[in-house]
């Protein structure tokens, strides 16, 4: 059942759903016109649970579910991942490509793959000091605290330091 999202406590689960591009006031609206109706149904094993969502910067959708002794069924999961995957693609746009590599760059989130990321830093387009997205979070606590940080301190070191080492 759909909750405000004020109501969902930082100990609930997360997804989080991040478009390759800004989205229009259109498409904006057409997708947020979907979102609230499948939280109202969506079910896991037949039990309703609370659930909400937030869309961010025109790009970041994320949706949160909670309930005593919750626990999500890999269908209702299937169910999520396959409804945002179809919302994505009526609109022309991607938000469930995996793993998405996803970094702030002169005011803009860019979300892309890891040749993506690495041609990114090869390009010099990514340093030291850059903000990433981590996509990866599980808990609506994790994504308030941990959500953005730099490079250096993100799973996405890793291809960081090995892009870095061909330049």
């Amino acid at each position: 059942m759909f909750v405000p999202f004020n109501e969902i406590p930082d100990d609930s689960k997360l997804w989080i759903y991040i478009s390759n591009r800004i989205l229009t006031t259109l498409e904006k609206e057409t997708l947020l016109g979907k979102v609230e109706p499948f939280l109202e149904r969506w079910r896991s094993e037949g039990t309703a649970f609370k659930s909400s969502y937030q869309f961010l910067e025109d790009q970041i959708l994320i949706v949160t579910g909670y309930g005593d002794d919750f626990s999500l069924s890999g269908c209702a999961m299937d169910a999520l991942m396959k409804t945002v995957t179809k919302w994505g693609e009526s609109l022309g746009v991607d938000f469930t490509t995996i793993p998405k590599f996803c970094y702030r760059h002169q005011d803009l989130i860019i979300a892309g793959s890891r040749k993506d990321f690495k041609a990114a830093v090869e390009a010099g387009e990514i340093n030291d000091e850059t903000i990433v997205l981590d996509n990866t979070l599980l808990t609506l606590g994790e994504f308030k605290t941990n959500f953005e940080k730099k490079v250096l301190d993100c799973w996405h070191n890793k291809v960081y330091q090995k892009a870095l080492s061909k330049v």
